[in-house]
């Protein structure tokens, strides 16, 4: 039974090991216009690659809450002699996702935010997928399981794995604390660069070509990131996505850098714009 005051084990369990379990859905990438990409990186990152990968998955059996839908939108980028993804931006949906949420923003730094409607399809060789928030459909996928990608180059970006590989990722994110102030405004600090380490298990890996729209709301311009080129996606089955560990790697300006961060996790409503939303 739970309780308003938990025990002190409750406390050392908290999000021990996160796993998201049992993972279903789209991967792609696509080339977008570089120049677009080099603007919306952070100053402390440099652009790898002018591509846009992602996914949208139902993670099925995360160790943390019930299941949910998740989708991702990042860049290949370097600080130093590291090299990992950028995420632009997650978007969450279903019973779990504020579980998704809190695991992700608040203890490793993710952009995340909460999607109105996500949803996958597949009927034989035939795979959609889709997003919409505020009203807007900000991604459609359509992919052709063929046997092969649109460019032979989507394998060094997304890979190409056999059932039973066991692949590990790099990714920069960004942890600050946010306060409001004595004054009444709200205030960042202690902006600090980390990375995220994972491993996941390949349980099967379904090559093909892709197809792929994007557009924006007021709050998330997905639009910017026009697609140049389509290079390829599969639609894959993963058992295992283990969270080893973040890593602590800078710190950094908050003025300089905070412009940067906004958009993937806030709308424009808090930020002085004025929105208005009716709903029933």
């Amino acid at each position: 039974m739970s309780s308003f005051v938990v025990s002190k084990e409750d406390v050392k369990n908290f999000v021990d090991a996160p796993c998201v379990s049992d993972q279903e859905g789209i991967m792609f990438v696509y080339a977008a216009p570089e120049e677009v990409l080099k603007s919306i990186l952070p100053p402390h990152l440099t652009l790898v690659a002018p591509v846009i990968c992602g996914y949208v998955i139902q993670i099925k059996s995360p160790n943390f809450g019930a299941p949910y839908m998740e989708s991702v939108i990042y860049t290949v980028a370097q600080h130093g002699d590291i090299v990992g993804g950028y995420s632009i931006n997650l978007m969450l949906h279903g019973p779990g996702a504020e579980q998704g949420v809190i695991v992700g923003r608040d203890c490793c730094g993710i952009p995340k935010k909460y999607a109105d409607e996500m949803e996958l399809r597949r009927m034989g060789d035939q795979c959609t997928a889709k997003i919409v928030r505020h009203g807007v459909t900000l991604m459609e996928i359509d992919l052709k399981l063929t046997g092969e990608y649109n460019a032979p180059v989507a394998a060094g970006m997304i890979g190409d794995p056999a059932p039973g590989d066991v692949g590990t990722t790099c990714s920069f994110f960004h942890k600050y604390n946010l306060t409001q102030t004595e004054k009444g405004n709200c205030e960042f600090s202690d902006l600090k660069m980390v990375t995220l380490d994972m491993a996941n298990t390949t349980q099967s890996w379904d090559k093909g070509e892709l197809s792929i729209k994007v557009a924006s709301s007021p709050d998330d311009p997905y639009g910017e990131l026009e697609v140049v080129q389509p290079l390829g996606a599969a639609w894959f089955k993963n058992s295992d996505c283990l969270m080893q560990k973040t890593t602590e790697i800078c710190e950094l300006d908050v003025e300089a850098t905070m412009p940067y961060l906004m958009t993937g996790r806030y709308d424009r409503s808090m930020m002085g714009h004025k929105g208005t939303y009716l709903n029933i």
